[in-house]
């Protein structure tokens, strides 16, 4: 088993067929084929379930597909490192979608001090960022809580409470003003706002769950209902009203986590402390 193994094989399980993955790979498929056939002997199982136009994965083609992103994950990681060491410092950085001018101020405050380093950075939610940091991918994730530990190292960055957004909301809106209304909720919160209701006896209901900020609020834009975001996801200049709802106590931390026992470079390892002085403050 070598890379150029993996890699085709990651190609032919992501594209469906191996028609797909010979023209994404830019080879004819004999030759693909026949790699997939001495990876199988060399693993004594079948990787795949082939079909007449698609093939899938069996049981233990699911489990190399798991190991094989993770390690070609790793070696891209690896290469990276090894040539930053003879030019600019590269920083992999991962940021959940709705506290991207919060990590925007940070990292240019960091950077007048910091220039010779080159930022990457990747937006998704916090669970993917947690696995990218898992598997080398990104050295560093701003996220938001709740999420499993995992052996992560986290430094708090601020609290976010929770707002009502909306089209022609009153001054004051409460739960139960909440509890008669459509609501648009992000699917990590849905146990935690639950609970908010249930401890004032009050039902409520939504309308959507989904998982991103930006979502609930084109949601709440075209008119579907309110929704309940984190203030830092806020653009406060949109045409929408924005409240504090006045008998909540929904909160939840935006933290930057790392794996303490990771390779880091020194420029990442300069961001880390310029963090941790500013959490200290």
């Amino acid at each position: 088993m070598d890379i150029k193994q993996l890699n085709y094989f990651l190609t032919i399980a992501q594209e469906g067929s191996i028609s797909a993955a010979a023209r994404k790979l830019y080879m004819s498929q004999p030759p693909l084929s026949a790699q997939m056939k001495l990876l199988e002997e060399e693993l004594g199982c079948s990787l795949f379930v082939r079909g007449s136009k698609n093939i899938s994965l069996t049981e233990e083609g699911k489990i190399l597909y798991q190991r094989a992103e993770s390690i070609l994950n790793q070696i891209k990681s690896t290469t990276l490192e090894i040539k930053e060491a003879s030019r600019f410092e590269v920083i992999r950085i991962g940021v959940i979608s709705s506290i991207i001018e919060e990590v925007s101020r940070l990292l240019s405050d960091f950077h007048l001090k910091n220039d010779k380093v080159i930022y990457e950075i990747t937006e998704a939610n916090t669970y993917r960022l947690l696995d990218l940091l898992k598997d080398g991918t990104i050295n560093v994730a701003f996220v938001r809580e709740p999420y499993p530990n995992g052996g992560f190292k986290q430094l708090e960055l601020f609290e976010d409470r929770l707002v009502a957004v909306g089209k022609d909301l009153p001054e004051k809106i409460d739960l139960t003003y909440l509890s008669k209304k459509p609501l648009i909720l992000y699917r990590r919160w849905i146990e935690v706002i639950r609970e908010q209701f249930d401890s004032i006896d009050i039902p409520f209901d939504y309308i959507c769950l989904n998982d991103d900020a930006r979502t609930t609020i084109s949601l709440v834009k075209k008119g579907l209902g309110i929704g309940l975001v984190p203030l830092s996801s806020v653009d406060k200049n949109m045409d929408l009203d924005i409240r504090n709802v006045i008998d909540s106590t929904i909160a939840t931390a935006v933290n930057m986590v790392y794996l303490p026992n990771s390779y880091k470079n020194a420029s990442c390892n300069k961001l880390i402390k310029y963090i941790e002085e500013i959490t200290k403050k």
